[in-house]
């Protein structure tokens, strides 16, 4: 089981520093929400790393909570993404059925799913978080 851990441990910190790598390439800082997924990430990545080399119940639980703001974190951004397409959708075209609308937005400017791998970032840092072997007080 330890190594599954390990193994978890790499492909959250490779899924980390990949997200963020891309965030910081694609300019995602224009504005304080902009922000938001890079600061999450980052935190989530320094108490990846913490909880992987000095694994303490006070780092599990702080490593849990940065998980969960992460999953937090891609929906929000799954909703401003998709709000984004909406608005931009229905300024240049204003007699579209919902449905039409709904999928112009899903395919629009902004990546409408791409905030998505937050939220898969966190459930592979909760699980890892379930499969840690115990931890000394």
């Amino acid at each position: 089981m330890k190594i599954v851990f390990q193994l978890c441990h790499a492909v959250l910190v490779l899924a980390l520093v990949g997200t963020v790598t891309e965030l910081g390439l694609l300019g995602h800082f224009e504005d304080p929400w902009q922000w938001a997924p890079i600061v999450v990430l980052t935190l989530c990545l320094s108490l990846t790393l913490t909880h992987f080399f000095a694994p303490r119940p006070l780092i599990r639980k702080l490593f849990r909570i940065s998980m969960i703001l992460c999953i937090l974190t891609g929906i929000t951004g799954l909703f401003l993404h998709l709000k984004g397409n909406f608005e931009f959708e229905l300024e240049m075209y204003k007699n579209l059925s919902f449905f039409s609308l709904l999928w112009r937005s899903l395919r629009g400017a902004l990546p409408a799913l791409a905030p998505g791998s937050m939220i898969y970032i966190g459930l592979l840092g909760l699980i890892t978080a379930l499969i840690q072997p115990p931890v000394s007080r």
